[in-house]
């Protein structure tokens, strides 16, 4: 490439292969981050996640990458070459401000080649939590943050498994009251035998 001008810490460049203008520079980013939007039971962990995204118009909402593996992304991403499977991340620092406006560490994560990032958490205590993800940029992307709500209700309490009442054996069993009826029936049958037998 044949360096151009440099301005406002951004460098000018045009590429003799494929005829495009190059500025290389720190890029703008974007952080995103989610948790569960319904209150969970005090004592349950819950996944924070989200992505951290590159806004450079030549590459916008592409994975922010390492520094470490920048020179093969970029290749990756406008000279046709293959993708570099092993490239990683960048941290992202995850906070909880609870209601009273303390701020609780939850750590840091490293987000994928994606641009995703996650993070396990038990809340300490029940309210509602601001969760923050902040990334502080590198010598290739700008800084950026967001933030999201968390709710907390009371812990489920521990119940012990149900068991049926028992139930009481049947007085009369079911061979026992057809035997009855048949005798009944018999014993009926033999009476209006003798009745008719006397009438004539």
């Amino acid at each position: 490439m044949a360096p151009g001008a440099i301005a406002d810490g951004y460098l000018t460049a045009s590429n003799e292969y494929d005829g495009y203008m190059y500025v290389f520079g720190i890029g703008p980013s974007a952080t995103t981050v989610t948790a569960p939007q319904t209150v969970v039971p005090k004592g349950t962990k819950v996944m924070i996640t989200g992505t951290v995204t590159d806004q450079s118009p030549g590459q916008k909402d592409t994975p922010c990458i390492s520094d470490a593996d920048m020179t093969v992304w970029m290749e990756y991403l406008h000279m046709q070459k293959p993708i570099p499977g092993e490239a990683t991340g960048v941290p992202v620092t995850l906070y909880a401000v609870d209601q009273k406006g303390d701020y609780l560490t939850i750590g840091t994560a490293t987000s994928d080649i994606g641009g995703n990032y996650g993070i396990i958490w038990e809340p300490p205590t029940e309210g509602q939590y601001t969760i923050m993800a902040t990334f502080d940029g590198t010598n290739s992307y700008g800084s950026s943050y967001a933030t999201t709500k968390l709710g907390v209700g009371p812990a489920t309490s521990a119940t012990s498994p149900i068991e049926p009442e028992p139930t009481e054996a049947p007085f009369i069993t079911t061979e026992i009251a057809i035997i009855a009826a048949v005798a009944i029936a018999v014993v009926i049958g033999i009476v209006a035998f003798w009745i008719l037998r006397k009438r004539k």
